[in-house]
């Protein structure tokens, strides 16, 4: 059986691809999920909202729900949220832009995975990763 920080870092490397292309193309992106289930498939999931302008938060808010609705029932075993923050960096406290990925499992495991990032000409070259504890937002609920 896989661990739980194997399971999301598997998510995480999987679908942060789309943001790297996101990036490249059009300098940002929404925020987007991906979800584990308990055999194993790996899914994208994105949140909708009408609004074709929809704030970032709203849609971070959509996922989470949904992630925890999903975890409730037992469909997801891990998840995996991706969405752009900016953050201080710790050695010189110089603002940066980060690709976040919060991702959760069902064992009790959470953290946020930030991913620094530039783009020159289309090119986003990533940073070394720095992660922090999760909040615990979607399997927290379950147990």
């Amino acid at each position: 059986m896989s661990s739980a920080k194997h399971d999301v870092e598997t998510l995480m490397n999987e679908f942060v691809e789309f943001a790297e292309q996101m990036l490249g193309q059009y300098g940002e992106f929404a925020p987007y999920g991906a979800a584990l289930k308990p055999d194993g498939e790996m899914i994208s999931v994105s949140g909708y909202d009408e609004d074709e302008q929809a704030v970032p938060d709203n849609l971070i808010e959509l996922l989470t729900d949904g992630f925890a609705a999903a975890a409730r029932a037992g469909t997801y075993r891990a998840t995996a949220m991706f969405y752009n923050a900016t953050v201080e960096l710790p050695d010189d406290g110089a603002p940066q832009t980060v690709v976040a990925c919060a991702l959760d499992h069902a064992d009790n495991y959470s953290v946020i995975v930030l991913l620094p990032y530039d783009v020159v000409d289309g090119d986003v070259t990533f940073g070394e990763a720095m992660a922090q504890e999760g909040e615990r937002r979607i399997f927290g609920q379950v147990h």
